[in-house]
């Protein structure tokens, strides 16, 4: 992802009000073709992707959510899942690191 590109996503993430980021801990390269999966409270699907770069971002009725993201086959296929809160007033931001 070039300086352009970043500059670009950074500004039209603030239209968005859930963002998530994905890299390699440690060194922090940045990874794409990420499945995500968000849920809602009753853990009903309510949104799938494939994101194609390291920001995935979303715009989701206020309340809590489960985000799972699986790396894509060939890489192990790891599945992590975290909690999102959705509110009017700021934007929620998840990392999600693989090893």
């Amino acid at each position: 992802m070039g300086e352009s590109e970043r500059a670009e996503l950074n500004a039209q993430s603030g239209q968005f009000n859930l963002r998530l980021l994905f890299a390699i801990q440690g060194s922090g390269e940045y990874l794409s073709a990420i499945q995500v999966r968000i849920l809602d409270a009753n853990d009903a699907t309510i949104l799938t992707a494939d994101s194609k770069g390291p920001l995935f971002l979303a715009q989701l009725a206020p309340g809590n959510y489960a985000v799972e993201v699986t790396l894509p086959d060939g890489t192990g296929q790891q599945t992590q899942r975290q909690n999102a809160h959705i509110n009017d007033s700021s934007q929620s931001r998840l990392e999600f690191y693989w090893r």
